[in-house]
């Protein structure tokens, strides 16, 4: 099961809600119950309620969850929850034929396959036993095994970002002759850098821009290893910092693994590095889930993973 980054679920939350008033508004039932804002089915809201009811759970956000299956004439049926520092979702309820269901990735039902979907999912007929089930089975992440998923997911970002460059080199190569081979290329190289005057202006330009690519990406190699900060803020002044193995090209890919001894760090954020706070700044502009060479990546409103270089090999705290 993956998880959903809580972000693209917080997202859509205005485009779900409409969607929602459109289907209540095209019928004539009565409307369910509406608690936190949220329109929801009566026995779903009782469910929800009684989730809140324990004190473990009272900071739990509610989502609209983004599948327009669950939006119903007399509400939604089924939730996203996180608390308010979460990244990733931290499980869903639905109550549907007269089943209230809890899927998370903490749960284990051993009674279906590991890796579908049931595997994942408890379900109950009893509101009371499905409330036992929730406080059984859900957990928030740990720090570690949520940096785990974090480096998982963001190695096919970084990967990414080089490899969309590498294939721009080859499109502008390829505008400029078809089919070329390595010889020819190499002596237009040559004849590029003697100061060769191109007689067609329109391919002057492409050799120019064609140059500077292949300057940027091709003459410098792809480093071998990114060293990354991931840091999570809390919202209340306190701050998660932890440091991930490096990312180590391997295969034209990066990968990362989470070495066991791997400490957190948890500061108040006035004791962070200026030079982190001010990458986390200027990733805070950026879109989630877009990887910037040099700088990083955010993963979520309240979590990024910060490029760092060898004079920042070590966190020190103030």
């Amino acid at each position: 099961m993956s998880m959903t980054l809580i972000q693209s679920v917080v997202d859509r939350q205005p485009e779900l809600r409409q969607m929602l008033q459109v289907a209540r508004a095209n019928t004539y039932t009565s409307p369910g119950t509406t608690v936190d804002g949220i329109p929801m089915t009566t026995c779903l809201a009782n469910f929800y309620k009684a989730i809140k009811a324990v004190p473990a759970y009272r900071r739990l956000n509610a989502y609209i969850y983004p599948a327009a299956s669950t939006l119903t004439p007399h509400g939604v049926q089924k939730l996203a929850l996180a608390f308010p520092e979460d990244v990733y979702v931290l499980a869903s309820i639905s109550h549907t034929a007269g089943n209230y269901t809890v899927t998370s990735e903490s749960i284990r039902n051993d009674r279906y396959k590991t890796g579908t979907p049931d595997h994942h999912r408890v379900s109950s007929m009893d509101m009371a036993r499905a409330l036992r089930n929730f406080k059984t089975n859900i957990r928030p992440l740990p720090p570690t095994s949520l940096l785990t998923r974090i480096v998982e997911s963001t190695q096919g970002l970084m990967t990414g970002a080089y490899q969309t460059a590498q294939r721009e080199l080859s499109k502008q190569w390829g505008d400029i002759i078809h089919n070329s081979t390595s010889l020819l290329r190499a002596e237009l190289i040559h004849a590029y850098r003697s100061g060769h005057q191109f007689m067609d202006a329109r391919f002057r330009k492409l050799m120019d821009d064609m140059m500077a690519s292949y300057k940027e990406v091709n003459d410098s190699p792809l480093p071998t290893k990114i060293h990354l900060v991931f840091i999570r803020f809390y919202g209340n002044g306190e701050v998660d910092i932890t440091t991930p193995s490096p990312y180590t090209m391997v295969n034209n890919s990066y990968r990362s693994q989470i070495a066991t001894d791997d400490k957190v760090l948890n500061v108040r954020e006035n004791q962070v590095p200026d030079w982190l706070m001010n990458k986390v700044s200027a990733l805070r502009m950026l879109e989630a889930q877009m990887y910037v060479p040099g700088l990083g990546v955010k993963r979520a409103e309240n979590a990024y993973l910060v490029e760092r270089d060898a004079s920042n090999e070590h966190i020190t705290i103030a």
